[in-house]
């Protein structure tokens, strides 16, 4: 698939959620890598950019890869388990919270597919600092992964339960990094089992107000 403008990476950008299992090429991969390093950053660390982000790639049926599915997943299931008291003692929250319980249930059962068939598992680590804006900044590395992904033909699932363990100890051990010092989230990269339709064409209007 050729993509002829940012314009059409941006409009054919999907969520990948099936992965055909296959690698993706070390050139693809270092593409995407090198576009998270240009991303902005902020917060008064009065650091270099290298202390302030850190890039951790794991192929997705390494040992370390599963230490942390393992950690994510035991995560999850221990605040299912904690949501689950708290819709049973307040039911009315059920309309507000049953959605995401549903699905913090499923993760629960079936793990993350993804992160077993896909090419790469990827976190992003962020140093905190003033003012607090590590998620943003975290945010504008992933967005700029996941145009690069979709320009070289990859799929991109972003993983953002990753934030939860931030702070896991054995996580942190096998990152090297210290105790709350950094953000993470993370996504998976790989080959997409389909190729992504094309969208149609959004009425601006309806999203947007033009004022003054």
């Amino acid at each position: 698939m050729k993509f002829k403008s940012l314009e059409h990476i941006i409009t054919i950008r999907r969520t990948t959620r099936s992965f055909s299992g296959e690698n993706l090429s070390d050139e693809q991969v270092d593409q995407i890598l090198r576009s998270a390093v240009y991303a902005p950053f902020g917060g008064a660390t009065g650091l270099p950019l290298k202390e302030v982000r850190k890039i951790f790639v794991f192929k997705t049926n390494s040992e370390a890869m599963k230490i942390v599915n393992d950690v994510l997943v035991a995560t999850i299931r221990s605040k299912a388990r904690l949501m689950g008291i708290v819709l049973a003692i307040l039911p009315f929250l059920k309309k507000k919270l049953g959605t995401f319980y549903n699905r913090l249930k499923a993760i629960e059962r079936y793990g993350i597919p993804s992160m077993k068939m896909g090419s790469h598992f990827i976190i992003i680590a962020e140093k905190k600092g003033i003012p607090s804006v590590q998620r943003q900044s975290i945010a504008h590395a992933l967005q700029n992964m996941w145009l690069s992904a979709t320009s070289v033909g990859a799929g991109f699932q972003l993983i953002s339960a990753i934030g939860i363990i931030s702070n896991n100890a054995r996580v942190l051990k096998l990152l090297n990094l210290p105790y709350n010092k950094y953000q993470l989230d993370g996504c998976v990269i790989g080959v997409p089992a389909v190729e992504p339709e094309e969208t149609e064409d959004v009425v601006l209007e309806e999203y947007v107000t033009r004022i003054g």
